[in-house]
């Protein structure tokens, strides 16, 4: 976030630089998916390519799973301990319907929030607590040697068949929550799916993930802004070095030390409270400033604002003189604002 903010001073118009701001403000507040839901921001839209942070809705879903999913573990720890699987069974099918339904009514609020989207986590809570309980996965050969075969085709299926006509979540995200599943539950260290996945390259793509999935959509949103690559295929494979690396910078120099025990607990919440609190003073003076408007040196003065601009359009409507006199040829045009718009251009030609 620090790193984007000197693209977004140069790149952005105000406008634009606070919802920036406002952006990063809600993802430190865990709730970044509910701003862009309320604010109308359509993910997979083309408007939503441009916004630095729009991924970070689903860090915010899975973050606020993890403070509320606990409380309710323990209530259920307390109170009802011998049906825990049935209530996170329950919990799932309320989840997956309500998601199917609101795909087809509300399907902005579906995608965001967290009750939809629950049931997404409740099946690797599932797992997990099977896998407790019985204290190990799968044993079945025969089981073992095909289900993580349909997994992997289950998720090749949603790759390349899936589409922005398909709502999400609905019935339709079963397809790789299923086969995600089967391939945890079902893999063996000696059949051929899990040597696959288990191969290097996919390791360490596993282990950068994280950090490739924070730089690669603001990179590319402000790559969309400034149009930087327009169909080159050299800048694309630059862009996607440049992501690769800073993923493994971010893994190794950041992700790795923040795990690593021998730092002390104070020493590593310090830090996060430093970066947050200076993140939160810059967003917050970025909004109260509007977007600092005098970033930009423009020559007639006008304000950045669909105000402004309507009421000088107006002015140039009611001013402008169709001299029949003028010896320049005549063009009739014919049409709605933008054509308005034209005119104006036109007329100082």
């Amino acid at each position: 976030m620090l790193v984007s903010l000197p693209f977004a001073w140069m790149y952005l118009l105000p406008s634009s630089f606070i919802d920036f701001s406002k952006s990063i403000l809600y993802s430190l507040g865990f709730s970044s998916n509910y701003y862009f839901w309320y604010s109308g921001h359509q993910y997979g839209a083309e408007s939503g390519f441009l916004k630095p942070f729009l991924h970070t809705w689903s860090l915010s879903v899975e973050e606020q799973f993890y403070i509320l999913f606990p409380i309710v573990l323990l209530i259920v720890f307390k109170y009802f301990y011998k049906n825990l699987i049935h209530i996170l069974i329950l919990g799932f099918i309320i989840s997956l319907g309500l998601a199917d339904w609101g795909s087809r009514n509300h399907p902005s609020l579906n995608f965001y929030l967290l009750p939809t989207r629950a049931w997404e986590l409740l099946a690797g809570s599932i797992l997990a607590y099977f896998e407790i309980t019985l204290g190990h996965r799968s044993k079945n050969k025969i089981l073992n040697l095909i289900l993580p075969s349909i997994g992997l085709i289950l998720i090749g299926y949603s790759i390349l068949f899936f589409n922005d006509k398909m709502f999400h979540p609905s019935f339709y995200t079963l397809s790789p929550i299923i086969g995600v599943c089967l391939i945890i539950w079902f893999s063996h260290k000696d059949e051929l799916i899990t040597k696959i996945l288990s191969l290097k390259l996919f390791v360490g793509i596993g282990l950068i993930s994280y950090s490739l999935y924070l730089w690669h959509y603001p990179i590319f949103a402000f790559d969309r802004i400034y149009e930087f690559i327009q169909g080159s295929l050299l800048k694309k494979l630059l862009l996607g070095i440049i992501i690769l690396a800073l993923s493994i910078f971010s893994y190794y120099f950041i992700e790795k030390p923040f795990r690593n025990k021998h730092y002390k607990f104070k020493t590593i919440l310090s830090l996060i409270l430093i970066s947050i609190s200076i993140l939160v003073i810059l967003n917050f003076n970025i909004v109260h400033k509007d977007g600092y408007k005098d970033r930009f040196y423009i020559s007639d003065k006008y304000e950045l604002s669909s105000t402004k601009y309507a009421e000088e359009n107006k002015k140039f409507e009611l001013n402008y003189n169709y001299d029949n006199y003028d010896n320049r040829k005549n063009v009739l045009i014919v049409g709605n604002s933008h054509a308005e718009d034209l005119l104006e251009i036109l007329s100082k030609t």
